[in-house]
């Protein structure tokens, strides 16, 4: 699957990269709040993105984001270092993504300065928690492929410059809310 995933990636980029005439191509960054059902609060990512509108207002996007400010949070969990054990253990919980995501859009203008982008698409997440129990820790990695969907609003500041707010639903129980600026050729 992961071959699959890194293959949709790179024909992504490739098409992209490709029809790009710099006509209705742009590309942007933000920061992200990474909101993690069961978390106490939310981590922090930085997120990149490139994209082309390709005919009647429909495009395509990559977006990748890293958590640069880890979601954290206190739970109970039944082991201690690689040995699971009865009892209730105060444990303090790290979470570390990494996202990669390509998307079908539509643009739609309301207002010549706005722009609301609904998007689809498939997301695969690299997620490594790590819990901290006393003087045990123990990490794992987890990767998911799946279906991603959000939207973006975005105000024209001139031609060329866009603030935009977005949110993307990135996992069954994982959410972002984007606050970037981008850049149209």
């Amino acid at each position: 699957m992961k071959k699959f995933i890194i293959g949709a990636l790179a024909l992504t980029v490739t098409n992209t990269i490709a029809m790009a005439e710099m006509n209705n191509f742009y590309v942007g960054g933000g920061i992200v709040y990474e909101k993690i059902d069961g978390t106490d609060d939310a981590g922090k990512a930085f997120a990149l993105h490139a994209g082309k509108e390709i005919e009647d207002n429909f495009g395509v996007e990559i977006r990748v984001s890293k958590t640069f400010d880890e979601s954290e949070y206190t739970g109970a969990y039944p082991w201690v270092g690689s040995q699971w054990v009865d009892g209730n253990y105060n444990s303090k919980v790290k979470i570390d993504a990494l996202t990669v995501a390509t998307y079908g859009t539509y643009k739609y203008n309301p207002l010549p300065e706005i722009t609301i982008i609904p998007k689809i698409g498939l997301n695969y997440t690299s997620v490594k928690t790590t819990v901290s129990s006393g003087i045990y820790t123990r990490s794992d990695t987890d990767t998911d492929t799946s279906l991603s969907y959000g939207l973006d609003l975005k105000y024209n500041i001139n031609p060329t410059f866009i603030t935009y707010i977005g949110f993307t639903k990135i996992a069954s129980d994982t959410q972002h809310i984007t606050v970037g600026l981008e850049r149209r050729f």
